[in-house]
């Protein structure tokens, strides 16, 4: 597993918006996922693992 797998698994287990995004993005196509860093992520949509959920 990838630590852009992880990442987006652990948004998974939260609510609202971050779960809602990780959900999106698993579900895309491998072309769009590829285009998708976990550094890109967290600096546009300032998420933070160690923070509470929404």
């Amino acid at each position: 597993m990838t630590a852009k797998d992880r990442f987006l698994n652990e948004l998974l287990k939260r609510n609202g918006k971050e779960r809602w995004v990780a959900a999106l993005l698993l579900a895309a196509p491998p072309e769009v996922l590829s285009t998708v860093t976990v550094k890109t992520l967290r600096k546009e949509g300032k998420v933070s693992m160690n923070a509470s959920g929404s």
